[in-house]
């Protein structure tokens, strides 16, 4: 039996960076969906992979493909430096929500342009009740897209990994207890989706979405045109799929540890890291990546094309990356942390429950229990440069 485990985040998780002593991690990474502008939509801790027992000895360090160990300076999270809105921080334009609710950005792009979940602020618990709306923002107005007619709605979860690909709009749609979903697409020149993977459990799962297609939790892909190809991985082999830009991040472990590729348009897979049982990777923006090694022991900012590494110090389970900056939720605020110029800085705005960034554009989303007031203020994004 194959053990899987799933990248998909709920709108209302709330990630955690603690500076800036090392500990163990939660139950899981979060994860975000992306695109070339990578932007995520939080989603509920899922397990990480089981460390299987080795029979053979694993790489006691992080290495790259061809052998090189990872190292670099210590990026220290409890470092940050605080920013101010007005001064360092702009705000662009507010996130439109309805009164009443709450809402989730996903895939924000550089042009400003985004799309937005909106939910019950108080959802009523009854299934079909609570799956909200699914917006396109853009410079030229919003639209509402429209998911297919589904006999199973009142057993549908809030869906989620939405994002703009070279076929139109798709999104993730859970079931149950979210170990089913379906893929749907909604086409360019519509606002109505149809259906390219139907209610599926177990390997035929999506677990991640691309530009060209999604990861199905075997490791095979499927394309817009629903054509499934690739080879499912090797039984007994634990799964995650982050997603990576136009691109997804596989992390493979076994019992002689674990392998992180490159997946690729047509599954091609490309592998760029390996590390001991306990190795996942938590975010990418398709070049730059997040990685934890040896159940949480250490984290790492890896630039998988340059070479370059930075070792960070406390705890960092990002929803969203672009550009080699991370963006983090962490109860008190936003941190930014930026590994190609090793520099975190910290924006205090209260309660946020989601964050996504796009070159210097940062969105927040669900500003309080309470959802959106009567001026329908779902969120901010804030033009956030760098330094």
């Amino acid at each position: 039996m194959r053990r899987t485990t799933t990248a998909r985040w709920c709108a209302a998780a709330c990630l955690a960076l603690v500076g800036c002593t090392p500990g163990p991690g939660p139950d899981g990474p979060t994860t975000p969906v992306t695109d070339g502008s990578p932007t995520a939509v939080a989603t509920t801790p899922v397990p990480r992979p089981s460390a299987p027992t080795a029979s053979a000895a694993p790489p006691a360090v992080l290495v790259r493909a061809d052998g090189t160990v990872v190292d670099g300076p210590v990026l220290d999270l409890g470092a940050a430096r605080r920013v101010r809105l007005g001064t360092d921080v702009t705000h662009v334009r507010d996130v439109p929500a309805e009164p009443g609710t709450r809402s989730s950005v996903e895939d924000l792009r550089p042009d400003g342009s985004f799309l937005v979940r909106t939910v019950d602020a108080a959802p009523s618990g009854d299934g079909g009740g609570t799956l909200g709306a699914l917006r396109e923002v853009t410079a030229d107005g919003v639209r509402t897209l429209h998911p297919p007619a589904d006999d199973d709605v009142a057993d549908r979860l809030v869906a989620g990994d939405a994002r703009r690909v070279d076929a139109g709009i798709a999104w993730v749609e859970p079931y149950g207890a979210g170990d089913e979903n379906r893929l749907v697409l909604v086409p360019h020149g519509s606002s109505r989706a149809r259906v390219v993977v139907p209610r599926s459990a177990g390997d035929d799962r999506v677990t991640a979405l691309a530009r060209w297609g999604a990861v199905l939790a075997d490791g095979r892909v499927v394309g817009w045109d629903s054509a499934v190809t690739g080879t499912p991985a090797p039984p007994g082999t634990d799964l995650r799929h982050t997603p990576a830009g136009d691109d997804v991040v596989e992390t493979r472990c076994d019992l002689t540890g674990c392998e992180l590729a490159l997946l690729t348009e047509g599954g091609r897979r490309e592998v760029v890291l390996r590390g001991p049982a306990g190795t996942w990777a938590v975010v990418s923006d398709g070049r730059h990546l997040v990685v934890r090694v040896e159940d949480g022991a250490t984290t790492w900012g890896v630039d998988m094309l340059g070479g370059t590494a930075v070792r960070i110090v406390g705890e960092l389970f990002p929803s969203s990356m672009s550009d080699g900056r991370a963006v983090v939720e962490d109860g008190r605020g936003v941190v930014v942390v930026d590994l190609v110029d090793r520099a975190v800085e910290r924006l205090g705005t209260g309660e946020v429950v989601t964050v996504a960034i796009a070159a210097d554009l940062v969105a927040l989303g669900a500003l309080g229990h309470e959802g959106a007031g009567a001026d329908g203020d779902g969120g901010d994004v804030l033009r956030w440069p760098r330094r």
